[in-house]
C-alpha cells in the first residue's frame, strides 16, 4: 500500500497452498504433453500418407506392372497412368510404359517378320526345287547313245543359285554340254540363269557352232539388262560320229580334258561374259577327241573355295586331284564323288560362298 507521500506504508499478501501450485503446474504440464504428442501422431499420419501416396504407392505400382509385363508379354494393366509424379519415380513409370510400348511394337514386328520370313522360305524352297526340276538330272542321260557317259551336279550356296548346267542332243549325231555361272546369287541370279540357260538351247537349234549360239544368245541378254547380271558359260557342241568338239569360252574358267594320255586344262583365250556387251563377237574352236577322252567342265565355285586359313582350293590342286585318276577306271560320276570330297576336305567347316557345278563327259565306244 502507498501512502500520500507515495511511499510504501503497507504490505499485504495472500497465501496459496503449495499443492495447489503444483497441481496447475502438473495440469500444465499434461497438456503440454497430451497436445504435443497429438501433433506429434498428426504428423506422423500425415507423413506416412504423403509418403505413401508419393512413393510407395507408385513403388508397389511399378513392381506390380514390371511382374505383369513379364509374365503377359509385354502387356500392362493401366496402373502407371495413375502416377502423376515428375520426380523419378515418375521417369521410372513412363519408362517403364514405353518399354511395353516398344516391346509391344518388337513383338508385332517379330511376329510380323516371322511369317514373313516362313513365307519366304516356303516360297524358296519351291524355288530351290523348281531350279533342281529344270537341270538334267537322269544319268546315264541317252540309253540309245551309249558312246556318252556323263553326270552332272550343281550345288547352290543359297537356297537357290545362278550356276547351271545342261547337255541336250541336237540331232542324232551332235550332243551340246554347256556350263554357266550368272554373277551375283540367290533369286536375281536364278532367275537370269533360267533365261540364259532356255535361250541357250532354243538357239541351239538354229546353229551348230557355239560361238554363232553365243552371239545370237547374247543379244537377248543385253535387251533390257538394267540390273547388270551377266553369265560366264562354256559350251561344246561334240559330233558323235567322228569326235570332233566345237566349243566357245564366254569369260569361264578353262575345262579339263584328258586326251592323248595326257591330263591338262583345254586352255584358250576366252571371250567377253554374255550379256556383259551387244554385240560382241564370240571365238568358235575346234578339236578332235579319240574314244575314251574325257571332259571335266566346272565353275569357279571349286577354284576358288577356301578353307578357315582363307586358302584357295586353286587350279593346280584341281588338275592334281584330277590327274590321280589316269589310267583308272573311274565313271564320270566317281570323278565328281573324288573331286567333291577333297573339295570337302580342304575347306573342313569353312562356309561355302559360292555355286559349285560339275560336269564330266566320256566319250566311249
Amino acid at each position: 500500500m502507498f501512502g500520500t507521500d507515495g511511499k510504501v506504508t503497507a504490505i499485504m499478501s495472500i497465501v496459496k497452498p503449495m499443492n495447489e501450485i503444483k497441481e496447475h503446474r502438473r495440469n500444465f504440464l499434461r497438456s503440454i504433453i497430451i497436445s504435443a504428442t497429438i501433433l506429434t501422431l498428426l504428423f506422423i499420419a500425415l507423413y506416412a500418407f504423403l509418403l505413401y501416396m508419393g512413393i510407395i504407392r507408385p513403388i508397389l505400382f511399378v513392381t506390380y506392372e514390371t511382374s505383369h509385363l513379364a509374365e503377359h508379354h509385354g502387356e500392362l494393366t493401366g496402373l502407371l497412368k495413375k502416377i502423376r509424379h515428375r520426380n523419378e519415380i515418375g521417369q521410372l513409370a513412363n519408362s517403364v510404359e514405353k518399354m511395353s510400348r516398344d516391346m509391344n511394337k518388337y513383338i508385332e514386328d517379330l511376329t510380323h517378320a516371322t511369317a514373313e520370313k516362313e513365307r519366304l522360305g516356303a516360297e524358296l524352297n519351291v524355288a530351290t526345287q523348281i531350279q533342281a526340276d529344270m537341270l538334267p538330272k537322269v544319268f546315264p542321260p541317252y540309253k540309245d547313245h551309249n558312246e556318252i557317259e556323263l553326270f552332272a551336279s550343281m550345288t547352290p550356296a543359297k537356297e537357290v543359285g545362278g550356276d547351271f548346267y545342261d547337255f541336250y542332243m541336237i540331232d542324232d549325231d551332235h550332243f551340246a554340254m554347256v556350263v554357266g555361272d550368272v554373277s551375283g546369287k540367290g533369286v536375281p541370279a536364278a532367275l537370269f540363269m533360267v533365261i540364259t540357260k532356255t535361250l541357250l538351247k532354243d538357239a541351239s537349234a538354229h546353229s551348230l557352232m557355239p560361238a554363232e549360239i553365243f552371239e545370237r544368245v547374247n543379244t537377248t541378254l543385253c535387251e533390257g539388262n538394267e540390273s547388270g547380271l551377266f553369265v560366264t558359260c562354256w559350251m561344246g557342241i561334240l559330233t558323235l560320229s567322228t569326235g570332233e568338239l566345237n566349243f566357245a569360252n564366254a569369260g569361264h574358267t578353262a575345262p579339263i580334258i584328258k586326251t592323248k594320255g595326257k591330263i591338262e586344262y583345254l586352255s584358250t583365250k576366252p571371250n567377253l561374259m554374255l550379256a556383259a556387251m551387244d554385240g560382241i563377237p564370240y571365238t568358235n574352236h575346234t578339236i578332235t577327241m579319240d574314244r575314251g577322252d574325257r571332259l571335266f567342265i566346272y565353275t569357279d565355285g571349286i577354284t576358288e573355295a577356301t578353307n578357315d586359313y582363307d586358302e584357295l582350293y586353286g587350279e593346280e590342286r584341281l588338275l592334281h586331284v584330277i590327274q590321280s585318276m589316269q589310267d583308272k577306271n573311274r565313271t564320270s560320276r566317281d570323278i565328281l564323288d573324288i573331286v567333291r570330297n577333297d573339295l570337302n576336305d580342304f575347306v573342313l567347316e569353312a562356309p561355302q560362298f559360292d555355286d559349285i557345278t560339275m560336269l564330266s563327259m566320256i566319250y566311249k565306244e
